[in-house]
């Protein structure tokens, strides 16, 4: 004979232990201390990308992408319409994902979308691709070393 009494969950076991509780506060606070002591300190921001006016220009180019997202294919031309360079089916990867990107601003500033981009190099060596009409910019370093090469190469022409 079997009879139907419940059985006795343990719901213990099922909450968050206290330490972990204790441990997430302490990094909420933490976190809160630093912030709020660097913000009343004035401490100059690290590792944030340079801007104009920020470090000094060494080179820059002003040129055109267009390209195909589908197949990868994308050209780079002069403002005036001079070939740059030609890349074709399945080279231009990440010239197309940049184009993505800044079709996407202009389309959201209502701008012309064979407007040139600005590619800019400082005199600590990074890379900053600028869209003057649609008001973005990147910095290209964050992308690796094989990416902002295809840039780099640009301004070595």
């Amino acid at each position: 004979m079997t009879t139907n009494t419940p059985k006795f969950i343990d719901r213990e076991r099922d909450l968050i232990p206290p330490v972990l509780i204790r441990a997430m506060l302490f990094l909420a606070l933490s976190t809160l201390g630093l912030a709020t002591f660097a913000t009343l300190s004035n401490r100059p921001h690290e590792a944030t990308p340079l801007a104009e006016g920020d470090a000094l220009i060494v080179a820059e180019r002003l040129f055109v992408l267009t390209g195909d997202p589908v197949t990868g294919a994308a050209r780079l031309t002069e403002p005036d319409g001079t070939l740059i360079n030609d890349y074709g089916i399945n080279e231009g990867g990440f010239l197309v994902t940049m184009l993505r990107v800044v079709k996407r601003a202009r389309l959201q500033r209502d701008v012309p979308l064979a407007a040139p981009l600005r590619l800019v190099q400082f005199e600590n060596g990074q890379l900053t691709l600028i869209d003057p009409e649609g008001g973005w910019s990147t910095t290209l370093n964050g992308f690796g070393a094989d990416n902002e090469a295809v840039f780099a190469r640009l301004l070595e022409d």
